[in-house]
């Protein structure tokens, strides 16, 4: 089976979703995001789930500078959710 990890930096705007073996430290891949709005906890009925609004993907774990912000070409929202079942959309 994999494990996946969700690791926050709310003060850096930075968010890693890694993807590991089970039982294998070794990380099989690493999606790096920055936050360009909020991160916020959704609760609808007896589901709750993360939604990272405006979020860029990232070439590694370096925040964007105002600089390139301006560069920005597309953006989208992560939405994370642990329950009933793991469930990773952008939307």
């Amino acid at each position: 089976g994999v494990r996946l990890r969700l690791d926050v930096w709310p003060h850096e705007s930075l968010v890693a979703l890694s993807i590991y073996r089970e039982g294998v430290e070794q990380v099989i891949v690493t999606f790096w995001f920055y936050v360009l709005d909020r991160i916020r906890q959704v609760q609808h009925k007896s589901e709750s789930c993360l939604l990272f609004e405006r979020v860029v993907l990232l070439t590694g774990p370096n925040p964007l500078d105002e600089d390139e912000l301006k560069h920005v070409k597309a953006e989208l929202s992560l939405r994370l959710q642990a329950r009933p079942h793991v469930q990773v959309a952008f939307v």
